[in-house]
């Protein structure tokens, strides 16, 4: 799905097939794609709701993938792109997904609840896109970047920020 190969299954059929056609470069719009993979990353650990750990790891996954095809990732990009600040910032923090999913997968974290939905996280990063017209399929050019997405996660009291915490030590 990342590559496109797939299509994200928590949307309507309609979009789905809409996004199929389309062509979207997730790359290009990493806030969005993040917000679309955190959906599939919850699945797969077989979460029914997406938690703030979710989105690290989908953070973690887009951020890897972007680097392994810089070509997608450079689609659209404004001068500096710093569009992948969160991962980026992740990563000099030593932190992975590999490592994130092996802490969520052996229960070696224990972690309490988030202080607000996941939910409120990802419409925040994607606010620019609620500013379409309704029922519109078209991408705003604008995309945040993971960057706020990241700091609005270790601002609060998340189950991601503890994830953190746990996999940096002396932090």
């Amino acid at each position: 799905m990342l590559l496109g190969r797939g299509v994200y299954r928590h949307l309507p059929l309609w979009k789905r097939w809409m996004l199929t056609f389309a062509g979207v470069n997730w790359a290009a719009r990493p806030a969005w794609w993040a917000a679309m993979e955190t959906y599939e990353q919850a699945r797969r650990l077989g979460c029914r709701e997406p938690g703030t750990e979710h989105i690290l790891l989908a953070v973690l996954a887009t951020h890897e993938l972007a680097l392994r095809h810089p070509h997608l990732a450079k689609e659209a990009a404004p001068g500096d792109d710093s569009r992948y600040a969160g991962g980026e910032l992740l990563a000099g923090l030593g932190i992975d997904h590999a490592a994130v999913h092996r802490a969520l997968t052996g229960g070696r974290v224990r972690l309490t609840a988030d202080a607000r939905p996941a939910r409120a996280y990802l419409d925040a990063a994607t606010r620019p896109y609620a500013t379409s017209p309704a029922g519109s399929c078209a991408l705003p050019a604008a995309d945040p970047g993971t960057g706020p997405l990241i700091e609005a996660l270790l601002h609060d009291d998340t189950r991601a920020r503890q994830l953190i915490d746990a996999l940096t030590p002396g932090s």
